[in-house]
């Protein structure tokens, strides 16, 4: 699907991450829910899932074959919905922004339009709270460059309902704000010179951070990077979000301390994501991911001075 990654594309036992794949082996043919996720953790701090193997991996990690949404996915294409329009403006928009997912590569995938927007339409039926979510398409799309439509839309739902990405969609955002407010408290602590500098820049992590979370990574960003993004996320889950977001942050944070508002805020649009369409900076992000420590006890520290705040600034509202 795409050519610059020769490294990851050829990566099997002769590659130079041959030294991996055995070790991704043993973890498909001896899987224990703990001591395999330890082992795929700290591989995943070396190196992406090996291609060939992704399928059946994120499955294993997603434990998609023990709940399976049974039988429901073919009945779902065929009922009727007013979503058609919107969903097929995001493919629309899928398409134009990610050069590795078009209309001249899907063929060549076994992707096309029309299976993208069936697994969409299915996820839109089956929710039936929130029914269509804007940038679906991005993160389908990425699930069927790996797997036969039925079983993207099996994992599209564990996604979103196992994983609560949903969750950042409901009651007007107000879990992705809480997850953006977190990511730059987890700043702070790590880079106060960054964390000031954007601050004082009025950059505000909504500004740049926003689809990193409601797609994992898949828009924009070339296919590689949303695959090894989707690697960590079904392996840690949320989590993976804030661990890749602040290593993605201290990667670019040279350039990101010597821009000014208009510059930084261009970098975050148009420069950011295509460093990383040459192999071996997504191999230098992969070492900082390793060194970013994410604890359940510093996003509830985070999570009740966010509401702490929230509920001060309604009384000042009140006042």
């Amino acid at each position: 699907v795409i050519q610059n990654f020769t490294l990851f594309n050829d990566y099997n036992r002769d590659s130079s991450l041959g030294k991996y794949y055995d070790d991704w082996i043993s973890i498909l043919a001896q899987w224990d829910e703990l001591k395999s996720k330890n082992k795929a953790k700290k591989l995943l701090h070396k190196a992406p899932i090996p291609e060939t193997l992704r399928d059946q991996i994120w499955k294993l990690f997603a434990n998609v074959s023990q709940n399976r949404v049974q039988d429901s996915y073919p009945a779902l294409i065929k009922k009727e919905t007013i979503y058609d329009e919107a969903i097929q403006l995001d493919i629309h928009r899928t398409l134009a922004n990610n050069t590795s997912i078009s209309d001249t590569t899907l063929p060549s995938s076994g992707l096309t339009r029309t299976i993208l927007f069936n697994v969409c339409k299915a996820y839109t039926m089956f929710d039936g709270e929130l029914r269509y979510c804007q940038g679906t398409t991005f993160i389908a799309a990425i699930l069927l460059l790996h797997m036969p439509e039925e079983d993207a839309f099996n994992l599209l739902v564990k996604i979103m309902y196992q994983y609560s990405l949903r969750e950042l969609f409901k009651e007007e955002m107000q879990s992705l704000h809480l997850k953006l407010f977190q990511l730059e408290c987890l700043l702070e602590e790590d880079d106060k010179e960054l964390s000031n500098h954007l601050s004082l820049q009025g950059i505000r992590a909504e500004m740049y951070a926003s689809q990193w979370f409601l797609t994992i990574f898949s828009a924009k960003f070339p296919t590689q990077f949303s695959f090894y993004a989707f690697d960590l996320f079904l392996l840690e889950g949320i989590d993976a979000l804030f661990i890749l977001s602040i290593a993605l942050l201290k990667h670019n944070r040279k350039e990101l301390l010597e821009f000014q508002f208009d510059d930084l805020m261009d970098y975050f649009k148009n420069y950011l994501a295509k460093k990383y369409e040459i192999d071996q900076k997504l191999l230098s992000l992969i070492q900082l991911v390793a060194n970013v420590k994410i604890t359940t006890e510093k996003l509830q520290i985070f999570k009740n001075k966010f509401f702490n705040e929230k509920q001060k600034e309604e009384e000042n509202e009140l006042d």
